[in-house]
C-alpha cells in the first residue's frame, strides 16, 4: 500500500513538473522554423549534387568506372576539336612601292635610306617636268623635297620615323604638281582650240566680206532687186533627173542654214565664189542653166554623179532675176 502511495506521488510530481514546463513553453514567443527549413534545403543539395557527380564519373559511357585511381584532369585531357589554322598573309604585290605605312617595323635606318635616294630622283625629275604647276604646289613640293635630302644625309640623330614621315609628306606633294600640270595642260589645250576655232571663224568672215565686196566671178555686174530664198524644191529634181540619166539611184536632197547663207551672200553681191565644206556653186537664169553648168563642168559632174553620193544640200536664192545656188554633198 505504501509503495503504491509513493508511486502516485512520484507521478504527481512529474505531471506537475511537466505541467509547469508546458506553461513555461506557452509563455515564450515560438521559436523560427526557417533556419531548419534552410539546413534542409542545402543538405538536398549537396547530396543531389554528389550524386550527379557520382553519376558522370561512374556512370554509362564512363571510361572511369571500372579503373581506380583519380581521373585525369580536364587539362591534362587531349583536345579531340579539329584546329583551324589561320591562312597565311598574302606578300606585297610586286612592284609595290614602301610607304611609311607599309614599311617593315623591321627596316633599318640605312635600308630607308636606299630607298629614299630612288624618291629623290623621281620627286626630283616630276617636279621639273611640271613646270606650269601651281606656283605655290611647286614650292610646297620643293620644300618636301630639301627635307628629305637633308634628313637622308644627316647621321646622327635621324629615326626611321623621321625619314618616313618626311617621305610620306614628299609624295603627297609630288601628287599635286602631278595633278596640278595635267590640269593646266588641260586648259591650255581647250584654250588652244577656242582660240584656233575664232581664227578659223574670223577667215571665213573676212572672206564672206571680202567675196561680197569683190566677187571672184560676177555673175551680174549691176545686181538690183530683193534677194529671195528660192528653195531646193525644183534644183533638187533636177539633179536627180541627172543621176537617174546616168543611170544612178536619185539621192535625199536637203537644205541647210550654211548654204543657204552661201547663197544669200552671192546673190547679194552678183557673184559666185566657193567657200570652205562647199562643193559647188552656181548662177544663172534658170534652174535647168544652173544643173546644165555643173553636169558640163567635170569636175562638178563628176560630184553629183558619183555612185556613192546619198545627199545633196543645196540652198539657192535670187535676185534680178538670177540664181545663186550653193551646194555640199554627202557620201
Amino acid at each position: 500500500m505504501s509503495s503504491e502511495r509513493h508511486h502516485d506521488a512520484y507521478m504527481h510530481d512529474v505531471l506537475a513538473e511537466a505541467g509547469a514546463d508546458a506553461e513555461q513553453q506557452a509563455t515564450k514567443p515560438p521559436r523560427s522554423r526557417v533556419p531548419l527549413i534552410l539546413l534542409g534545403v542545402g543538405v538536398g543539395v549537396v547530396a543531389i549534387t554528389a550524386l550527379v557527380l557520382a553519376w558522370l564519373t561512374f556512370g554509362p559511357g564512363s571510361d572511369a568506372k571500372d579503373e581506380p585511381g583519380p581521373r585525369p584532369s580536364a587539362a591534362a585531357t587531349p583536345s579531340t576539336a579539329p584546329i583551324v589554322e589561320a591562312p597565311p598573309l598574302a606578300p606585297p604585290e610586286a612592284g609595290t612601292p614602301e610607304t611609311p605605312e607599309t614599311a617593315d617595323p623591321g627596316t633599318t635606318l640605312e635600308q630607308m635610306r636606299g630607298v629614299t635616294f630612288d624618291e629623290i630622283a623621281a620627286a626630283t625629275s616630276a617636279i621639273a617636268d611640271a613646270p606650269n604647276a601651281d606656283t605655290q604646289v611647286l614650292a610646297q613640293a620643293k620644300t618636301a623635297l630639301r627635307k628629305v635630302e637633308i634628313l637622308a644625309d644627316l647621321g646622327e640623330g635621324v629615326t626611321v620615323a623621321d625619314l618616313a614621315g618626311a617621305r610620306a609628306e614628299l609624295a603627297t606633294s609630288v601628287e599635286q604638281v602631278t595633278a596640278s600640270q595635267v590640269a593646266w595642260q588641260a586648259n591650255h589645250d581647250a584654250e588652244q582650240v577656242k582660240a584656233k576655232q575664232a581664227a578659223t571663224d574670223q577667215a571665213v568672215a573676212d572672206q564672206r566680206a571680202q567675196n561680197i565686196a569683190n566677187p571672184p566671178t560676177v555673175c551680174l555686174k549691176n545686181p538690183s532687186g530683193e534677194v529671195v530664198d528660192f528653195g531646193n524644191g525644183t534644183i533638187a529634181e533636177a539633179i536627180n533627173t541627172a543621176r537617174r540619166g546616168a543611170g544612178l539611184p536619185a539621192v535625199q536632197v536637203g537644205h541647210t542654214a550654211a548654204t543657204a547663207g552661201s547663197a544669200t551672200d552671192m546673190a547679194t553681191a552678183g557673184g559666185l565664189w566657193v567657200v570652205p565644206g562647199q562643193a559647188l556653186a552656181g548662177c544663172a537664169r534658170s534652174v535647168d542653166a544652173l544643173v546644165g553648168q555643173w553636169t558640163r563642168d567635170p569636175t562638178s559632174a563628176a560630184q553629183i554623179l558619183a555612185p556613192n553620193l546619198t545627199q545633196v544640200d543645196v540652198s539657192v536664192a535670187t535676185s534680178a532675176g538670177m540664181l545663186y545656188a550653193a551646194a555640199t554633198f554627202t557620201r
